[in-house]
């Protein structure tokens, strides 16, 4: 998961958004800014243009969605998922204090040694501030009544509604390491 342009994505996507809500009318700056088509497109290739683009846009942020949404799958499953990226996060932990002498991810997430609150913390803070503003995003796009919306009808909201009650119920979650940690059992499909 590559995190560094999560910010730049999530900007991206709210002038989007604010784009196709005043679709038909002047917007000061279109979302795909800087990005324009050619200079010698006519009228018709500049929308085949921003169509494509729209297109590419909206696989770049599905495909970070899914990148991101362990938390959207029912409760029992994410906990068994998010022990094994736990376990992926320990051993880039344990690479970068191998190869660097010290962490450059956050310690909470990525060292072996640190609590199992600290833990529990940086996962609901993963779920909360990271997962949960850009499914927010995602549904209101897909909300949109606007016609030349590419993923206009697109129903995430049962992500969201899996999402919103995981936070929840990670907060009354109790964790201890062994619930953190991977089991055995938790190296099959992922099937329950």
């Amino acid at each position: 998961t590559d995190m560094a342009k999560h910010a730049e994505t999530m900007t991206r996507l709210a002038a989007f958004i604010d784009n196709l809500e005043q679709e038909g009318e002047s917007v000061a700056v279109p979302w795909h800014w800087p990005a324009k088509p050619p200079a010698t497109a006519d009228e018709e290739q500049r929308a085949v243009w921003k169509r494509l683009y729209q297109e590419e846009f909206i696989m770049e942020l599905f495909l970070h969605a899914a990148d991101i949404g362990n938390p959207t799958l029912p409760f029992p499953q994410w906990v068994k998922w998010n022990r094994l990226v736990q376990r992926e996060f320990h051993d880039q932990g344990d690479r970068e204090l191998a190869e660097f002498g010290e962490l450059i991810s956050p310690p909470a997430g990525f060292d072996r040694n640190s609590t199992v609150m600290a833990e529990h913390a940086f996962t609901k803070g993963f779920m909360q501030y990271l997962c949960l503003p850009l499914f927010q995003k995602l549904h209101d796009l897909t909300q949109l009544p606007c016609r030349s919306s590419v993923c206009r009808g697109v129903n995430i909201s049962g992500c969201l509604d899996n999402l919103k009650k995981n936070i929840e119920a990670w907060e009354d979650y109790k964790p201890t390491r062994e619930a953190t940690e991977p089991r055995e059992d938790d190296e099959d499909d992922g099937q329950d």
